[in-house]
């Protein structure tokens, strides 16, 4: 499991448009290769991310097997919905 402080996009900067909830399961970017994670909110009191906010999240990888240290502190986040960019961040804290 992976921290990081990432920032979610609104439609008007090309992101979702409807916020995500903890739990969603976007893509994320590794080694020019996407693939599935989990991302929670660290503070439980959260129930959305909003737009244009900083949150603090974790982010659990699908096959961790495959992809398990491949992401160091302060590397570049991208969560991806399919082709579409939705937040960018970055890793505040490795497993």
């Amino acid at each position: 499991m992976y921290e990081a402080k990432v920032t979610f996009w609104g439609q008007d900067k090309g992101g979702r448009f409807s916020t995500p909830q903890p739990g969603f399961r976007p893509q994320i970017e590794i080694d020019d290769v996407q693939t599935s994670c989990i991302v929670d909110a660290q503070d439980t009191t959260v129930k959305v991310f909003e737009f244009d906010k900083s949150y603090v999240v974790n982010l659990k990888l699908m096959y961790q097997e495959v992809y398990a240290g491949k992401l160091k502190f302060n590397d570049p986040v991208r969560l991806f919905e399919g082709s579409k960019q939705i937040a960018e961040g970055t890793i505040t804290k490795t497993e």
